[in-house]
């Protein structure tokens, strides 16, 4: 743990075909707030790319920040996630993405954690290119991560807030492109270490 427009021509859109999305790409940040152990490897603010394959209820998270050691990177796998869709106001639909974890070898020995997100459902362009796909999904999402653990006496939490917003053009390269999340992930890491950032 120790841790991306809306085409506005209506003769395009009348074309468009609404399917499944592969994934959707979100760039933002954390803010955190952690024991002083983390606060050595995390600074207040981490940059983020969080992928999302809403239809296989999968996420992976990439994280890039600087700390005392430079730039830096964490690229996580792809993992199962909880994606569901809540009812809003004047006909809307939020939805709403929670993982947690619990790992516990001994009451001294364990790490814990839940990632809770939402966003309200817009038509984003996924792909283009064979044909343009579009699907319901948030172009924004908030919510928070917390993580707790201990080793023996020592205990361990990280508390964060996430604000992310839609990568349109990565998620449009991405899909065209054909990739998985784990591709897509894995983009993403070679894009960051191209800008100095190193895992």
């Amino acid at each position: 743990m120790k841790i991306k427009s809306i085409l506005s021509v209506i003769a395009i859109l009348a074309t468009a075909t609404f399917a499944q999305a592969e994934v959707v790409i979100y760039k933002g940040a954390l803010r955190i707030a952690a024991d002083l152990v983390a606060q050595e490897t995390y600074p207040k603010v981490v940059g983020v790319y969080f992928v999302v394959d809403y239809d296989a209820h999968q996420t992976g998270l990439v994280s890039f920040y600087v700390n005392g050691t430079g730039k830096r990177y964490n690229k996580g796998s792809a993992g199962a996630t909880h994606v569901t869709t809540a009812p809003l106001n004047m006909g809307k639909t939020a939805a709403v993405i929670s993982t947690a974890f619990a790992n516990e070898v001994s009451p001294t020995n364990y790490s814990d954690g839940l990632t809770f997100l939402r966003g309200v459902n817009a038509t984003v362009t996924l792909s283009n290119t064979p044909t343009l796909i579009q699907k319901n999904v948030p172009r924004a999402l908030v919510g928070s991560l917390t993580s707790t653990g201990a080793s023996g006496t020592v205990g361990n939490f990280i508390t964060a807030a996430l604000g992310l917003t839609l990568d349109a053009p990565r998620t449009i390269a991405t899909n065209n492109a054909k990739l998985t999340i784990d591709q897509a992930l894995d983009d993403l890491g070679v894009a960051l270490k191209a800008k100095g950032y190193n895992p």
